[in-house]
């Protein structure tokens, strides 16, 4: 039908621009809002790969935009088709907020941290604040394998980070580190604390960070 044909034609790679990319991958790197919303709303898949196998989340965390970042993801979450909530470590290595591109192994987290852009890194970290419970063995488990995941080079997104001189994103990662303990240890209130001091309550869109 109509609603059928229009999902095949807003997920139309334009292989007349580098990398073979659909309408939603343009819109994440110019960072429009409206837009993305209109393209998901006619049936944009927010999981579409590029040539280099690089999904919309991957290229919003690249431009440093915090609040496309946040309407992948919830989109994501209201999506019958993608695992949401709490799951074990294997199952969260292959969630939306986790997913390496299929170029370098990069996670959305490590696309910030290597592209300088502290708010997107916070807004992968706010979904993960919300997605996992304290104290718990499986939130530890899903938080370390978010935090830890490793690229093809065998890189962190705190290794990048601390290469980019990306000063808060590399501090919130130290945080988290130590909240991770604190979770298996099962001291809630510390925990609490810990989180409390990562996150920034209210980043905008965009911003990047340049240490003199």
């Amino acid at each position: 039908g109509k609603r059928a044909r229009a999902g095949a034609l807003v997920n139309l790679p334009d292989h007349e621009v580098r990398g073979s990319r659909t309408p939603l991958h343009l819109a994440t790197i110019n960072g429009s809002v409206a837009i993305c919303q209109m393209l998901l709303r006619r049936g944009a898949d927010h999981r579409a790969l590029d040539e280099c196998g690089v999904n919309p989340l991957h290229t919003a965390c690249a431009n440093g935009h915090y609040r496309v970042v946040e309407l992948l993801l919830a989109h994501a979450d209201a999506d019958a088709s993608e695992k949401s909530g709490l799951y074990p470590t294997v199952a969260w290595k292959k969630m939306y907020v986790n997913q390496p591109n299929a170029h370098n192994g990069d996670t959305p987290l490590h696309v910030a941290c290597r592209s300088g852009y502290s708010y997107a890194a916070t807004a992968l970290l706010k979904y993960v604040k919300a997605k996992v419970s304290f104290p718990s063995k499986v939130s530890a488990d899903s938080v370390d394998a978010f935090i830890h995941a490793k690229n093809r080079d065998g890189r962190t997104a705190k290794d990048l980070a601390i290469f980019n001189r990306l000063q808060d994103a590399e501090i919130a990662l130290s945080n988290l580190e130590r909240t991770l303990v604190r979770m298996r240890t099962g001291k809630r209130r510390e925990v609490e604390k810990g989180w409390s001091t990562m996150i920034d309550p209210n980043p905008p869109n965009k911003h990047s960070f340049s240490l003199g």
